[in-house]
């Protein structure tokens, strides 16, 4: 990402792909710490440029941020659900389209509120 930043003409383009393969490999290596950074960088560009930002990268990453939060609760990691899920919400709101998952989406984030809520309280979770 150093390289595309210090080239004269930054490409919101190009580095939304950058962006959608470095998201793709932090999660490959489970590391989710990373891949959130990354997204957030995306939603970062994305709120900057708004009509440069490619709609299918954004789409991809709304899509992969809400996969990931199914995914992480599927297995009972309520936490990282809860941060993908919070991800996917922000992401909703700026893809055109994304509105459609909205009951659905805070449906769930609901739910995970409340698990959350359930581990700090050490109650059972599921």
């Amino acid at each position: 990402m150093k390289i595309i930043d210090r080239q004269k003409e930054k490409s919101i383009n190009l580095r939304s792909r950058w962006l959608r393969l470095i998201i793709d490999l932090e999660l490959s290596i489970n590391s989710d710490e990373g891949a959130l950074r990354y997204s957030n960088e995306g939603l970062q560009l994305i709120q900057k440029y708004p009509d440069d930002y490619p709609s299918d990268e954004a789409n991809w990453i709304l899509a992969k941020s809400w996969d990931r939060s199914i995914d992480l609760y599927s297995s009972q990691n309520i936490i990282q659900s809860k941060l993908w899920c919070e991800m996917s919400l922000k992401w909703m709101e700026l893809v055109v389209g994304g509105r459609a998952y909205e009951d659905m989406m805070h449906r769930h984030y609901r739910d995970l509120l409340k698990l959350t809520a359930t581990l700090n309280s050490n109650q059972p979770l599921l």
